[in-house]
């Protein structure tokens, strides 16, 4: 992994922000990655659990967030089942 650093995500249904500085409220979990592999991700290129194994992300919190993260991300991306 390059450079590390955190986003804080945001998800609101309708509307998913990322943002480099904390966005105020008390975070659900944290992402640590780099901008290439949030890039990837949030392509669609690889999944999380991919980018995880490859140690390009790394999620810290609860495992409902992780779950939605997965599952928000396929279906924007119109793979989930």
């Amino acid at each position: 992994m390059g450079r590390s650093t955190s986003y804080h995500l945001t998800d609101c249904r309708e509307l998913a922000e990322v943002c480099v500085q904390p966005p105020g409220f008390t975070e659900d979990a944290v992402v640590v990655t780099d901008p290439g592999w949030l890039t990837r991700w949030h392509l669609g290129s690889v999944t999380l659990l991919q980018a995880q194994r490859a140690g390009g992300m790394s999620v810290s919190g609860p495992r409902w967030v992780v779950q939605e993260l997965t599952i928000s991300r396929e279906a924007a991306l119109g793979s989930a089942p």
